[in-house]
């Protein structure tokens, strides 16, 4: 992680991607990673790609909710595709957008709306899944929820937990150090926390990762077994989240952010574009207060997606932040003793350990 101090986060991103709007510097860069056969037509892809997701995210910033989803959604795709380009260095082939919208005429929440993944040749979700998800293939996965979507997403957690009377699929976790290590805690503040401690070791990411959790009345706490990996995703302010699969079909799925948000904005850049029947009185008149998640989804959007975006390209997980705005510590110290008691006390307690 590399934290930067910065008095214009948005600013000094920008600054790193629109270098590769010059023809020089894609030239440096594929010298650099040993690219060496490529035509002006890749370049000018590149070039005009990564302007106009610059254009279309600051033009973004000052407009309403009626259509900023569709500004942000042409601007991250944009920014995908010349970010995409530039790494492989090959012309990229997408010929769609990869997903369907289905909109029940009785839904009672925007959430509610369903997106399919299609076409898992061409289609932009399933290319920009398969490069930037660790080859994730969602077109056998059938119809996610919005609000399912929403809920994987970290910076969106306490918003998600708030509207929608889901599980939650990310939850915040605390790394508690001591003089002989560490380990992770999860904190059960909500009663659906509660619910997924019945199944939750059965998640084969969990259970590769972590030894049986232990539980109390407050945490549920874990211990990485040897040699595991992090599976812990950060948001925009360094928070800790544990990222749960989403079960489709049978079978566990767990798309990045980069996939989370380019699935939500094309279904609001959806509902902007294709339904204003259906967005625009949302828009004027909603009194549930399910706007202020869509309101908070694009701002995080033009300020998060340059952020993640720079990097993938630089191999780098970059925090941009100021005094005002800094970063949230969720690292806690705990000697031995203390770690010891708590476990102690779990184990007095005879509570469940699965």
């Amino acid at each position: 992680m590399k934290i930067i101090f910065t008095e214009q986060p948005d600013f000094e991103q920008w600054i790193r991607i629109n270098k590769f709007t010059y023809e020089k510097n894609i030239k440096d860069y594929f010298a650099s990673k040993n690219i060496l056969e490529y035509d002006s037509l890749l370049i000018e892809k590149i070039s005009g790609s990564l302007k106009q997701a610059y254009e279309y995210f600051q033009t973004a910033k000052n407009t309403s909710l009626h259509i900023s989803p569709l500004l942000v959604y042409y601007g991250y795709t944009n920014l995908l595709y010349g970010i995409m380009c530039l790494k492989t260095g090959k012309n990229v082939i997408i010929k769609d957008h990869g997903m369907k919208i289905q909109i029940n005429d009785d839904m009672v929440q925007v959430g509610e709306v369903s997106i399919r993944p299609v076409n898992n040749d061409t289609g932009g979700l399933a290319v920009y899944s398969k490069y930037y998800s660790n080859n994730i293939k969602l077109c056998d996965s059938g119809e996610w929820g919005l609000n399912e979507v929403l809920g994987m997403i970290p910076e969106l957690h306490h918003y998600f937990m708030e509207l929608y009377n889901k599980n939650p699929f990310v939850l915040p976790i605390e790394r508690v150090n001591s003089d002989s290590g560490y380990l992770e805690r999860i904190i059960i503040s909500d009663e659906r926390i509660k619910k997924l401690l019945d199944y939750f070791y059965e998640f084969n990411h969990v259970k590769k990762t972590y030894l049986r959790p232990l539980v109390n009345d407050n945490y549920v706490i874990l211990r990485k077994k040897i040699h595991s990996e992090d599976i812990t995703v950060s948001s925009l302010s360094g928070e800790r989240f544990l990222q749960l699969p989403i079960i489709k079909n049978g079978a566990e799925y767990i798309p990045n952010k980069i996939v989370s948000y380019l699935m939500a904005l094309f279904t609001l850049s959806y509902l902007s574009r294709y339904r204003p029947e259906t967005w625009f009185p949302f828009v004027n008149n909603d009194n549930s207060g399910e706007k202020l998640i869509f309101e908070k989804f694009i701002s995080l959007s033009i300020r998060v997606l340059p952020n993640i975006v720079l990097n993938e390209l630089e191999n780098e997980e970059y925090i941009f932040t100021n005094k005002m705005n800094s970063v949230i510590e969720t690292e806690k110290k705990l000697t031995r003793r203390e770690i010891e008691n708590m476990i102690n006390e779990i184990i007095g307690k005879k509570k469940k350990v699965w």
